[in-house]
């Protein structure tokens, strides 16, 4: 089973890898809101003194990772609840 899941999680990381280089990238919203969180950090960045420099690089690090976790469950459940759905509407 261990196999399987791992095949799993291959599969969603290219297809999420897909999505977000030729859709996501296109997006006029993703891109506006992209160079807003750029231009947020970059200020929280010159204005934070230098020993906390880390924590903010550490926390936009944590908060990227948790998104991804975020994203790979909900794509995983979606992928369940699709198999789940057609399942039912061929009586199977």
């Amino acid at each position: 089973m261990n196999a399987i899941q791992d095949g799993l999680n291959q599969f969603i990381s290219i297809r999420m890898e897909h999505v977000a280089s030729s859709i996501l990238a296109t997006s006029p919203g993703y891109e506006d809101l992209m160079k807003n969180c750029n231009q947020l950090f970059s200020i929280l960045h010159d204005c934070l003194p230098k020993e906390y420099i880390q924590a903010l690089y550490d926390y936009e690090t944590n908060t990227t990772l948790l998104q991804g976790m975020a994203e790979s469950i909900m794509y995983e459940q979606g992928l369940k609840d699709g198999v789940s759905l057609n399942q039912m509407l061929l009586g199977e």
